[in-house]
């Protein structure tokens, strides 16, 4: 029973830590692509 919990635990801040490692890359494509654009508007 308790190693089943640590495995979900484990399994929880795994995901947690992909899960922002992707958002933060995507975030920063979509800063960099926003930035291209204002840059190739010519504003």
């Amino acid at each position: 029973m308790f190693e089943v919990a640590e495995s979900v635990e484990l399994g929880l801040v795994f995901i947690l830590i992909v899960g922002g490692l992707a958002l933060l890359y995507f975030l920063q494509r979509w800063v960099r692509k926003a930035a291209e654009d204002e840059e190739g508007e010519g504003s």
